[in-house]
């Protein structure tokens, strides 16, 4: 089961790198975030009735490499994964330099969003790339430094970082879309067979209950909540990283993520 979902993850989030426009871009990653909830619903589940703890997947713990020491974007690519766990019910405490960050989760929900992140990564860098080659940015306002009280002009590296930062907030925020539509669909699905059962007496019958999809990821949160207390040994908290960028360079990079559209308006795979 895990190969097959693998691979069927990994062929969405190429066609998500190889898309010509932001649309299939947009479109191919909520299939793969849809997927990626699938899956944790159906192992959810499948731990529930799982009684032996030799069978059962259990949380884990595992760093992940985000950059080297004072490299560039290294909060953009930090905000980018914080992002993918906090939609994949993966807890993550970060370095105070932001070179890593250490994940505490069910091993298949790890291996899921560190795919994700590379994919998605790809998409950035080259949105970016493509926002700075057009020179669009040249024309912006300006960032205000209330140091000195003058507006400094638009600068390459201080707006393609706040572009790179409205287009990873955007992202959070459709693929926590796509996670609940996915969620709700599951729960349709869950009611519709209830209630064919309730009129067919002859129809076969499911293990569970209507909501069982809910309550199996409550259970998994649950445990990995409880891991994170006992593994985790953080201090403080992170607020996210902050650039000088332009608003405009930071609404770009929104539009440039909130173009295309997402969820299951088609079917691709």
């Amino acid at each position: 089961m895990a190969d097959k979902y693998l691979d069927k993850l990994a062929k969405l989030l190429k066609l998500a790198e190889n898309a010509t426009t932001e649309d299939e871009a947009s479109t191919y990653m909520a299939k793969a975030q849809d997927l990626a909830t699938r899956y944790e619903i159906d192992l959810a589940i499948a731990r529930q009735h799982t009684q032996k703890q030799e069978e059962r997947e259990v949380p884990a713990v595992e760093i992940f490499h985000i950059g080297e020491r004072a490299g560039r974007g290294l909060s953009i690519k930090v905000d980018l994964m914080c992002a993918l766990a906090q939609n994949n019910n993966v807890k993550i405490n970060i370095a105070h330099n932001k070179t890593y960050v250490i994940l505490f989760g069910f091993p298949s929900q790890i291996e899921t969003i560190q795919a994700l992140y590379g994919s998605l990564l790809v998409q950035l860098q080259d949105a970016s790339r493509l926002y700075i080659a057009a020179g669009d940015w040249k024309l912006n306002e300006g960032s205000y430094d209330w140091r000195t009280g003058c507006t400094k002009k638009p600068h390459g590296l201080s707006e393609r970082l706040s572009f790179e930062e409205g287009w990873t907030s955007r992202i959070d925020r459709r693929l926590h879309s796509a996670r609940i539509e996915a969620l709700q669909q599951v729960q349709e699905e869950e009611q519709e067979t209830i209630s064919r059962a309730a009129a067919d007496p002859n129809a076969p019958r499911q293990i569970g209950v209507a909501g069982g999809a809910a309550l199996a990821l409550r259970a998994t949160a649950l445990e990995v909540n409880e891991f994170y207390k006992k593994r985790s040994n953080a201090r403080g908290s992170y607020k996210g990283g902050s650039h000088s960028g332009s608003g405009s360079a930071h609404s770009a990079g929104s539009a440039a993520a909130n173009s295309a559209r997402i969820g299951s308006q088609r079917q691709l795979v």
